[in-house]
């Protein structure tokens, strides 16, 4: 159940990670309004991109990636612990799906982090709200 747990906490703290954010110019809009309104102001238009069904499957991917992972690192680790050390094959598959998810997240996180549709959708809703965004970070 604890490994369980560990999974799940790495996955969301992969897509928070994962999850690129528009960089504001400091306009007069920006200024006007404050920081705080404005991450609201991006929120609103991230939800609204998700809503329009504007994603691509590229956060689709990152989570079947690390389902994935989980599979062949707990697979590999409890077969490997099975091999050498019976007693304790079921804490090293458990470990092995941990780092598996972590790693196979990652892997397709690092290797395309770009969702140019969601992008450019969140992109014109800011402009119509009268923010510059001058890039994604």
């Amino acid at each position: 159940m604890q490994s369980r747990l560990f999974v799940c906490a790495a996955l969301l703290a992969l897509a928070a990670c994962a999850t690129p954010q528009p960089v504001l110019y400091p306009n007069a809009t920006y200024q006007t309004r404050g920081e705080a309104q404005a991450k609201r102001d991006v929120a609103q238009c991230q939800q609204m991109a998700e809503d329009s069904g504007a994603v691509t499957d590229f956060e689709k991917k990152a989570a079947g990636d690390a389902a994935k992972g989980a599979v062949i690192g707990g697979a590999s680790a409890g077969v490997g612990a099975a091999i050498w050390d019976t007693k304790n094959a079921g804490k090293a598959a458990g470990a092995g799906a941990a780092a598996g998810a972590v790693f196979g997240g990652l892997n397709s996180a690092l290797g395309s982090r770009n969702d140019s549709l969601k992008q450019a959708f969140v992109n014109r809703c800011l402009h119509e709200k009268g923010y510059d965004v001058i890039g994604w970070k």
